[in-house]
């Protein structure tokens, strides 16, 4: 199909009201491509409906067609003459009943396609006065013609597009985009599902494979129990009771050996997020493919390569290469950074103070009760809390003092300000 732009359309004083020619094209055009294809005066005319390959009766023909919206005329670049594009017969009946106004304003709207068309333009375009296309646009709203919408690179502009239409990915910003803003959220769940299913896919668990049981190092219970020497049956403590096995263990996981080639694909990931049902539509390929590069470089994930298969469309077909993707950390070792992240987010901000002391351990300087003083966010000079009025910087203080006594380390004291401390 030649490249072709918008021309200006003839107007419809000049169109016959009545053309079987023009009907006959019509549905000869229906038959022979897809709306949207723009043929040429010279494909009309071999479609030998006709007569005599006459111009001016194709002429009649086109303008018809036109005024009744079911052809657009446009320029064809690097030739002469004028091509029509194809139009849905049911696309060409939502310009009736509109009034000259209105079919101008959703002529402009109707030729933006997927792109939408700002407001300014749309005034430009149409010629129609501002105080009228306010109300051109509410009665367009009204009658189910047209939308809004956002675009992500022009956020503040008021933008409409046809009813029915999806923006395109270059408006909205594509799948990761709610709104014209970034959906955090979304990509949060899609990319700890990802890591998930990668990692128990990475990963085995050593006591399922004879050949790891190296890594087992502590004598297991036998069945039984084990007896006064330790060996076989269960043995009672002075009390009576029977000393019960401890608590099963996690499990210990393993890397997969090299050169495995049973790694998620592209193709995997995608319907195990199906399954899950993640998020209420399918994610394109390439939107996932997107992620995928970003969790790569996060060193959430590995690529890894293998040869593709018979029935597989390669990622890299110069090389006939599948991509795999592999990750690093355990599943085990991920469910304690979950369960972690979970905790100390759900937590207010002197819970998530000590979740981090009790991650860090206590003893030295962790044993200052500013690191974990509830009303820490709130302290300074001039504050309505400081070190001036605290009140458990004395109790730590005595409780060090006594500590250092005890310890037969006791300093020589002096007088400060708010209290006698020691001289260190």
């Amino acid at each position: 199909m030649p490249p072709a732009r918008p021309s200006a359309t003839p107007g419809p004083s000049t169109a016959p009201t009545k053309s079987p020619v023009g009907d006959a094209l019509y549905e000869w055009a229906r038959g022979a491509e897809e709306p949207g294809y723009v043929f040429t005066q010279h494909e009309l005319l071999d479609s030998g409906l006709v007569p005599k390959n006459d111009l001016i009766i194709l002429l009649e023909a086109t303008r018809y067609l036109v005024s009744r919206r079911l052809f657009k005329a446009h320029d064809i670049k690097g030739q002469a003459g004028i091509g029509y594009e194809l139009v849905e017969e049911a696309a060409a009946a939502n310009y009736g009943g509109l009034s000259s106004d209105e079919q101008m304003v959703y002529a402009a709207i109707d030729s933006s396609g997927t792109a939408g068309i700002w407001t300014k333009t749309i005034k430009a375009k149409s010629g129609v006065h501002a105080k009228v296309l306010d109300r051109v646009y509410k009665s367009l709203e009204t009658k189910g013609l047209i939308k809004t919408m956002k675009s992500v690179k022009h956020p503040q502009r008021k933008m409409y597009i046809r009813s029915g239409l999806t923006p395109s990915e270059e408006a909205t910003g594509g799948t990761w985009f709610n709104d014209g803003r970034l959906d955090i959220g979304m990509i949060e769940a899609v990319t700890s599902a990802i890591e998930a299913y990668c990692s128990i896919a990475s990963w085995k668990i050593a006591e399922d494979d004879p050949e790891d049981d190296y890594l087992n190092l502590k004598r297991k219970r036998p069945d039984d129990g084990f007896d006064e020497e330790g060996k076989g049956k269960q043995q009672k403590l002075e009390n009576g009771k029977i000393d019960m096995p401890k608590p099963k263990t996690p499990p210990q996981y393993v890397p997969i050996q090299p050169r495995y080639q049973g790694y998620p694909t592209l193709a995997h990931i995608s319907q195990e997020l199906m399954n899950k049902k993640i998020t209420q539509l399918a994610i394109p390929n390439n939107a996932l493919q997107q992620v995928l590069d970003v969790m790569i470089y996060d060193n959430r994930l590995h690529k890894v390569n293998r040869d593709a298969r018979a029935d597989e469309n390669p990622d890299d077909p110069d090389h006939n290469q599948i991509f795999m993707y592999r990750c690093f950390t355990n599943p085990a070792i991920l469910g304690q950074q979950r369960n972690r992240h979970n905790k100390i987010a759900s937590h207010s901000y002197s819970a998530r103070r000590a979740q981090e002391i009790e991650d860090i351990g206590r003893g030295g300087f962790s044993e200052v009760p500013c690191l974990d003083c509830p009303i820490f966010d709130i302290c300074g000079d001039g504050g309505p809390v400081n070190t001036k009025t605290c009140i458990y910087l004395p109790e730590w203080e005595e409780k060090m003092e006594r500590a250092d006594h005890e310890a037969g380390a006791a300093w020589p004291l002096v007088q400060t300000g708010r209290k006698t401390q020691p001289n260190r």
